[in-house]
């Protein structure tokens, strides 16, 4: 009796399926829900929470050019982050708490809400005596807390990331500081903290661009062994 042995190539990519689309129909469904009561509950019209904040402005294309700028770079290191912490999870296995690319990607969202929703000032005015330096200090707490715990695994790429952290500590404390259109303290709030979310990009950019690298010189040289 002979034994044939059937060796099939395991897909690689999973097969297109209708049901993918599930999660991201519901969780905009949501949102939208979200977005008409709260528009029933307050009066707000829903194309002020639907469309793009420059067109609710009576003035040139480029307000809030550089905000937006940032922000668009937060959201990138998020999902740069996210992408890279998820491939290493396919590749080489573990839970996902310990990747130091995941974790990262939770800071950068955070950063990016806080951004994007101003979330300082928010809860500032929400809450007595909580003031936004306190918030904001706790979310570098927290950034500060991320770096440290996973230092071995950032290496070298910690150059981006310690003047990031420099350059948003010199936003704050110029944001404390009474500006009254006073263009050098706006142009030192402001242009550090574009500028520390520029080396945050590049840090997780050079950070995830290391991994890959890595991976494929242990691939090449498992590869050289067989």
């Amino acid at each position: 009796m002979h034994t044939k042995l059937v060796i099939r190539r395991k897909r690689v990519l999973p097969e297109l399926n209708a049901a993918s689309l599930a999660l991201p129909a519901i969780i905009t469904l949501l949102v939208f829900m979200v977005a008409l009561v709260a528009q029933q509950s307050s009066g707000i019209k829903l194309g002020t929470l639907t469309e793009d904040a420059g067109t609710q402005v009576d003035n040139a294309w480029f307000v809030g050019l550089i905000s937006t700028i940032g922000i668009c770079l937060l959201a990138g290191s998020a999902a740069l982050g996210f992408f890279a912490g998820n491939f290493r999870k396919r590749i080489q296995g573990g839970p996902r708490k310990t990747s130091a690319l995941m974790w990262l990607s939770l800071c950068s969202f955070l950063l990016l809400a806080d951004d994007a929703l101003m979330i300082h000032e928010t809860l500032s005015q929400m809450v007595p005596y909580l003031p936004e330096a306190a918030i904001q200090a706790s979310i570098g707490f927290l950034i500060i807390a991320t770096l440290l715990i996973f230092h071995r695994a950032i290496g070298p790429s910690f150059i981006y990331a310690a003047p990031a952290l420099l350059c948003w500590t010199l936003s704050v404390c110029a944001d404390m500081l009474p500006a009254d259109g006073n263009a050098a303290i706006i142009l030192v709030e402001d242009g550090t903290k574009f500028l520390g979310i520029v080396l945050w990009f590049t840090f997780i950019h050079d950070l995830a661009t290391r991994y890959f690298l890595t991976l494929q010189a242990n691939q090449t040289l498992q590869s050289s062994r067989s």
